[in-house]
């Protein structure tokens, strides 16, 4: 049900108690426009050189390190230690190897 005022706005629609049930309003969107395109900056720094080596080193290196020493590893290894320095939470050999 649309309600106008005596100026023909819409008016909010009430109960029979006087309260406020509804309010309509309409919402109209400003018109579109088109950004004009930008060039890509020519001063960006160049990517995937010697800062991309450094990660897979130490991918590398840990992946070394669990296929070197994971058999004198015990089965289950500590991952987090409380307050006070005892451990509090294990996770399992494989599962240090994925995550670390």
């Amino acid at each position: 049900m649309v309600v106008r005022d005596r100026e023909g706005l819409r008016a909010p629609v009430k109960d029979s108690a006087g309260k406020v049930v509804m309010k309509q309003f309409t919402v109209t969107a400003a018109p579109t426009t088109t950004a004009p395109t930008t060039p890509a900056p020519s001063n960006l720094p160049p990517t995937g050189g010697a800062e991309s080596i450094l990660p897979a080193l130490l991918a590398g290196a840990t992946a070394l390190h669990y296929l070197v020493r994971g058999r004198s590893l015990p089965p289950r290894l500590a991952s987090h230690w409380d307050a006070v320095g005892r451990p509090d939470r294990w996770v399992s050999k494989r599962r240090a190897a994925v995550t670390d």
